[in-house]
């Protein structure tokens, strides 16, 4: 290869990077959107949840938002970015306590007979689901790093290990089942 081949190349790398990080950055944010979204996400989970439908709960996976602020916080901390840390945190940590808080709402407002299957496979947690949370994890950083990735499939990923556990915690909080809740 010539120097101006090798040069181009290097360049592309550095724009590739400078466009994940400018992305990655701008989600550590919450804005509206993210909100809403978190909100759906959370009433189509613990629909499907109290009705046991795997389909209604894949729904909420597509919706939910909360794979952009957990990456950003990765890149805060490999960039030792104080701001970025802080602003995912924050935005992590807002998104789930008002997953929870609004689970708990619908589950103490519709009373259930008994817990779905959904819900219950979701309160004894293995190896199995310590893997796919991993697994998930890895797919975000990966596609989130790689253009040729759908964004889409990326937040489906990250979904997977979060949404429904976090209903499933408000429906125990709702229900006032500390075994439902803590599982």
């Amino acid at each position: 290869k010539d120097k101006k081949t090798e040069y181009d190349l290097i360049r592309e790398k550095e724009k590739q990077d400078l466009d994940v990080y400018t992305t990655l950055s701008r989600g550590a944010y919450p804005t509206i959107e993210y909100y809403v979204l978190i909100v759906m996400s959370c009433v189509i989970a613990t629909a499907g949840l109290l009705q046991g439908s795997p389909a209604v709960i894949i729904g909420a996976m597509i919706v939910a938002p909360l794979m952009t602020p957990i990456l950003a916080f990765s890149l805060g901390v490999i960039r030792g970015d104080m701001t970025i840390i802080k602003m995912s945190a924050k935005s992590i940590i807002n998104g789930v306590a008002l997953a929870i808080m609004i689970s708990s709402l619908i589950a103490f407002a519709i009373p259930i007979p008994d817990y779905s299957p959904e819900i219950i496979a979701r309160t004894r947690p293995n190896l199995f689901d310590i893997i796919v949370a991993l697994a998930s994890g890895i797919v975000g950083a990966y596609g989130s790093a790689n253009s040729r990735i759908s964004g889409t499939l990326v937040g489906i990923a990250i979904a997977v290990a979060l949404m429904p556990p976090l209903c499933t915690i408000g429906i125990g909080i709702g229900t006032l089942s500390w075994v439902v809740a803590s599982g």
